[in-house]
């Protein structure tokens, strides 16, 4: 049976303006057609959206369900994410997957997790058996011997150990390779306090395997050596982008490589309600001007961004800070949905509300063309023709040093 959702305002993604009185028509997981108001409705189960305004379905494009908001110090042999389970983290995953849908968000880039946990999480919301976003997943990244986040990955230090690495994740049944390509913040007499880790053979070794079966290549990349190497080799999304130049940022454009800055999480891993410690704040704190020039690079190139929250983000803080720093409500928009399906090449099924995609959408009070922070206020929730009501995805009476929900951090983090 067809579901009809009538009396909306429906966002159109391509004049960046609301469609009045509009009305979805879905059927099974797939929108049909889009009919303008005083349309014949066809026959179905209607809901009456009482005038509200619909967008699409939100896509992170960095998530760590596993260690999403994670209280306490990350690594190290009294890291917080080594003093749990993996049935712990099985469970801090399926919270994540409630959390994110609860907001919105109807498709996440999980980009890197330990075990099988992230495919088993996709297959579950797959199934519908957990409730949750459709998943992409990287299984496990890769780093160096010893380099960034070496903890949590495949450690590989030649090209032909990535090449066999890479073969063998994609064997796995990964959607897409993460690379851990850089060490910051570092000490240094002067200059970026960046270390380029990945050689731009051993990136490129990467690029050629993932492409070679269609897959994408997202990387962990800051400092402009780093970066400098990941665009050259040609990867697909760049994560983070500290120390991005102009002149690089004109070269992202030109390869249609996508940017995912994060600004919300190397803000918020700082703030004293993640309890990360007074030297690693004062550390990170030492990136944030990097991070805005970044997005003013990337801005004034025209390079592609898309919002990704990384551990600690907060997708609608993200969308804020993109907002501070001279982003309009509508790219804001496109951000947070279609420049994420682009960056994934699945634009032809997600990304927007039309006909032939997937029935993805959040339904919202308030315009978000005229007050950004209506995104955050979803009063319906729609994947794939499933309706969820956000309320009845709240996990009641979480330990706050379990899973840190969002807070509003101030000015100072914004």
């Amino acid at each position: 049976m067809k579901q009809v959702f009538c009396n909306t305002n429906v966002y159109d993604s391509v004049e960046k303006r609301f469609l009045p009185g509009a009305s979805i028509v879905c059927e099974d997981d797939r929108i049909c057609e889009i009919l303008p108001g005083g349309a014949q409705l066809p026959e179905g189960q209607c809901v009456d959206l009482g005038g509200k305004w619909v967008v699409p379905g939100f896509i992170n494009l960095h998530e760590h369900q596993t260690y999403k908001r994670l209280v306490g110090p990350l690594f190290g042999p009294k890291g917080s994410f080594f003093q749990i389970t993996e049935a712990a983290l099985t469970q801090r995953a399926v919270r994540s997957a409630l959390y994110s849908l609860r907001q919105g968000i109807t498709t996440v880039f999980e980009a890197g997790a330990p075990g099988n946990i992230p495919y088993a999480m996709r297959q579950a919301t797959a199934e519908g058996t957990v409730p949750g976003p459709r998943m992409l997943i990287t299984g496990q990244a890769f780093s160096i011997t010893g380099g960034h986040g070496c903890e949590l990955c495949i450690e590989v230090d030649t090209p032909d150990e990535m090449r066999r690495g890479v073969r063998t994740s994609l064997k796995k049944g990964v959607d897409a390779i993460k690379l851990l390509a850089s060490e910051e913040p570092v000490k240094v007499a002067s200059g970026e306090p960046v270390i380029a880790e990945i050689s731009e053979e051993m990136v490129r070794t990467a690029v050629e395997e993932a492409h070679n079966v269609h897959k994408l290549v997202s990387i962990h990349a800051m400092g402009s050596e780093q970066l400098g190497r990941s665009i050259r080799a040609g990867v697909d999304i760049i994560n983070h982008g500290a120390f991005l130049t102009d002149g690089l940022a004109q070269a992202m454009a030109e390869k249609n490589i996508t940017l995912i800055p994060t600004l919300s999480s190397y803000r918020l891993t700082a703030h004293p309600n993640f309890g990360r410690g007074e030297e690693w704040s004062r550390k990170h704190r030492t990136l944030w001007p990097a991070f805005d020039t970044a997005v003013a690079a990337a801005m004034k190139a025209g390079v592609r961004i898309a919002v990704g929250t990384d551990s600690v983000g907060d997708f609608f803080h993200e969308l804020e800070m993109l907002h501070n720093r001279g982003m309009s409500c509508a790219d804001c928009i496109q951000a947070a949905t279609l420049n994420g399906a682009e960056a994934l090449k699945l634009d032809d099924c997600l990304g927007s509300v039309e006909a032939g995609k997937y029935a993805d959408f959040v339904v919202l009070k308030q315009n978000p063309l005229e007050d950004l922070n209506a995104l955050g206020g979803a009063v319906l929730v729609v994947k794939g023709g499933r309706q969820y009501d956000p309320a009845r995805l709240a996990w009641q009476n979480v330990p706050p040093n379990a899973f840190v929900e969002a807070f509003d951090p101030g000015e100072e983090w914004k």
